[in-house]
């Protein structure tokens, strides 16, 4: 997504359909839209609001609701006055034409920052325009260009360099971490809403195995610690909700044996993790064991030599 200088107005953004560009185009109208019309105009964006033509009188009333919630806090003298007696405010026919306008105003600004293939979309689309947004991922997002699949593949390789090397010893730690936490975050809004909870690739399950997979040598020593720490937890709640029974042990035993590799209740948190992990770093860094610590310091050092021929000392030593 670019940004263009426009002749009446400050710099705005534009969007031409390229899949890469989708995550910020995505946000663009996710604020435009919240901006409008709070949390109803941020439901309307992602197509979350059906017809008012076929809602039960009790939906109308919810409905209803969330409308004026939201004109009070954007538009609040607007919402004031269709709380008057003359006001057609709580009849149907008030809704389906206030509702169609709004979602006219968003298509009409889509197409004003539309560029390209995304403007012939938005140009051409004849469908329900409350769902604008699904039809463009359908065009234009996350796997409309066939590299979704390489994309899953290099994540789940925890996102290696031009070297292959995924972990590289003594690299920044946190930066690693945040590259993949944005790779899940990615998966997650790309992600058809009603398939995320099945989609492995935006579950924080998933980021942990690969992480716990990938990890280099480093850091398996503070890893194997908050593993074990879980593991104690668990069999602790387990142990606590069972009855006393000669099996309850045993059974315990077996769960760890069994189930560790493939219940994720066995894994720590994404939290946790990152916090184990950073916190090793951070030391590492202390204790001069990485580039930024001590020991980079006196690496850093040119060497000089000083003294006579027969006895020559190296300054930076």
């Amino acid at each position: 997504m670019s940004k263009v200088k426009k002749d009446d107005g400050p710099v705005g953004w534009t969007y031409s359909g390229d899949e890469v560009d989708w995550d910020g185009f995505d946000r663009q109208m996710t604020r435009y839209m919240r901006k409008k019309l709070d949390t109803f105009g941020e439901r309307l964006w992602m197509g979350e609001i059906t017809g008012v033509e076929s809602m039960s009188k009790n939906k109308l009333a919810t409905h209803v609701l969330k409308v004026y919630q939201a004109l009070r806090i954007t538009e609040p003298k607007e919402a004031k006055a269709l709380l008057e007696k003359k006001s057609d405010f709580f009849k149907k026919d008030w809704h389906i034409q206030w509702l169609a306008r709004q979602a006219n105003l968003m298509v009409d600004h889509i197409e004003d920052h539309a560029l390209g293939q995304a403007e012939v979309e938005v140009v051409n689309y004849s469908g329900d325009k409350k769902q604008i947004r699904l039809h463009l991922y359908k065009q234009f997002g996350a796997g409309s260009g066939g590299d979704i699949h390489s994309q899953e593949l290099d994540y789940e390789k925890e996102m290696p360099d031009a070297n292959g090397i995924a972990f590289k010893p003594g690299a920044d730690i946190t930066v690693k971490l945040r590259q993949l936490e944005g790779s899940k975050i990615y998966f997650w809004k790309m992600c058809d809403p009603a398939k995320r909870k099945k989609y492995v690739f935006c579950q924080e399950p998933k980021l942990v195995r690969i992480v716990l997979e990938h990890v280099n040598e480093d850091y398996r020593t503070c890893v194997d610690r908050l593993l074990d720490y879980v593991k104690v937890q668990k069999l602790v709640s387990k142990t606590a909700k069972k009855s006393a029974s000669p099996t309850a042990a045993v059974d315990a035993d077996l769960s760890t044996a069994l189930d560790r590799s493939f219940n994720d209740d066995w894994l720590p948190s994404w939290a946790s993790l990152q916090a184990c992990l950073i916190d090793e770093y951070k030391k590492f860094i202390k204790d001069g064991k990485f580039p930024s610590g001590k020991v980079a310091k006196g690496n850093d050092r040119l060497p000089v030599a000083f003294g006579s021929l027969q006895e020559v000392s190296c300054y930076a030593c």
